[in-house]
């Protein structure tokens, strides 16, 4: 991820980044040095521009204050002194004329009407999921990834991370409410069972979901609403893991487990089910 110390200036040049940003095509050195009409300097302000606007978006007005790793890698490509660049842009309007140059080569435009519509929409629907009103201008300057929006923390909001402590008492407590949330969900489905007429088995079949698999379901259809795919097939599949196995086997080990007829249509359904979604992407 990128950061700026001043955001309106360049940002910290990685190594990565200066050798894949940085690197001048035969088809941009004949971009910036056309052959006649532009000094050193010029061409040299003009590949920086070139190489910094896909890179961060923006020109820093000050381009002599490049990060001289890159300048020198330019100037070495371009033939040019590396110190020529401190002359560049004078007057003002040969980096105006430059920049509309540089977007013109790289192909970019102005937006569209249904294009800022779009823009918008996405500003405030980012908006409208997170307390903080800045967030989104704070965040600005670093490149939007699908775990980047993340709301404010409840407890401690003037810290980025929480503290141990708060962890480790908000699982406690959060184990504590599932713990007798959990009692009080298990004896009222046995007590419906036979106001029913169903069988317990019968009974956790239909009504267990509600508070097992809906929670899950729900999560995901925000994540994905979200644009948080990643998140919601994590949720999903995590879920899944650990219902097949941590509570089936302690079912096993500590509980009196028939195999009856109910158990048996609902394993049926289940791989008629898990069939039917492993032939459908193939379909």
């Amino acid at each position: 991820m990128r950061s700026w110390s001043n955001p309106r200036g360049f940002p910290e040049v990685g190594r990565d980044e200066l050798f894949r940003l940085f690197t001048l095509t035969s088809a941009d050195v004949a971009f910036v040095d056309p052959g006649r009409g532009r000094g050193p300097a010029d061409r040299l302000g003009l590949a920086v521009a070139l190489c910094t606007l896909p890179w961060s978006g923006f020109v820093p007005d000050k381009v002599s204050t490049a990060p001289p790793v890159a300048v020198a890698r330019l100037a070495d490509r371009l033939g040019v002194n590396p110190n020529d660049l401190r002359t560049y842009g004078k007057p003002a309007k040969t980096r105006t004329e430059h920049l509309r140059l540089v977007a013109q080569y790289l192909g970019w435009r102005p937006p569209s009407t249904i294009e800022l519509k779009e823009l918008d929409d996405f500003l405030l629907a980012r908006a409208m999921e997170h307390d903080s009103p800045t967030l989104l201008i704070r965040s600005g300057g670093d490149e939007p990834g699908e775990n980047e929006w993340l709301a404010p923390l409840k407890c401690q909001p003037r810290r980025t991370s929480p503290a141990t402590w708060a962890v480790v008492a908000q699982t406690l407590a959060t184990l504590a409410v599932i713990f007798l949330a959990s009692q009080l969900f298990v004896h009222q489905l046995g007590a419906i069972g036979p106001m029913l007429g169903l069988s317990g088995a019968v009974t956790a079949l239909l009504l267990s979901p509600i508070a097992t698999e809906l929670p899950e379901i729900m999560n995901a259809i925000i994540w994905v609403r979200q644009g948080k795919t990643s998140l919601a097939l994590a949720n999903i599949s995590g879920a899944m893991m650990i219902q097949t196995t941590v509570p089936s086997r302690l079912g096993l080990l500590f509980t009196p487990w028939r195999f009856d007829n109910a158990l048996l249509w609902a394993g049926i359904v289940t791989m008629i089910a898990i069939a039917y979604l492993l032939a459908t992407p193939r379909a």
